[in-house]
């Protein structure tokens, strides 16, 4: 009898050599504090098939030096002496819409709930696009009844557990 996720990954991942499905925990956690900076590095030890043969070849080590190799050469093309950047609050709230709303206003309808009008912003680009033009416009009055502070308000309807959101807040 085979699980409901192998027959999932059978039909829609039968091509794939190797999949990841541990990260997705890490993912969701990183997604509700969207002003951390976080990167998920994986290393892959063993395929799909035979996974239990691989693991006695010693796979792992050999995968676990790998993503330790790439992880500091990453790290070396970071720039270590950029200055700290402060960025403003409304750029903060574009940052932050950005991760919680990816889709753009319409995502969960939370321009909508928020008491905006989504007939004052172009809704057919991405959804960085449409919240760089919603706080743009919001910053600059043109909003209607929705203002910055109402927007951040409804989002934390949405997220009331969200410190960056919390923060947002004291800003507007």
């Amino acid at each position: 009898h085979k699980s409901e996720l192998h027959k999932h990954i059978k039909q829609n991942a039968s091509h794939a050599l190797a999949i990841e499905m541990e990260g997705l925990g890490f993912l969701t956690v990183c997604r509700s504090r969207p002003s951390v900076k976080s990167l998920l590095l994986r290393g892959i030890s063993d395929l799909v098939n035979d996974k239990g043969e691989m693991d006695g070849q010693g796979s792992q080590p050999y995968a676990s030096q790998n993503v330790a190799a790439f992880l500091f050469g990453f790290i070396d093309e970071l720039e270590t002496l950029s200055p700290i950047v402060e960025l403003t609050p409304d750029l903060q709230l574009i940052e932050i819409m950005c991760k919680l709303y990816p889709r753009g206003l319409e995502d969960q309808g939370i321009w909508t709930r928020a008491g905006g009008n989504l007939s004052l912003v172009r809704l057919n680009s991405t959804g960085k696009g449409q919240w760089a033009e919603a706080i743009r416009l919001l910053k600059h009055g043109g909003g209607g009844n929705l203002t910055l502070k109402s927007l951040v308000i409804a989002t934390l309807e949405d997220y009331p557990s969200n410190n960056d959101v919390e923060l947002l807040l004291s800003n507007f």
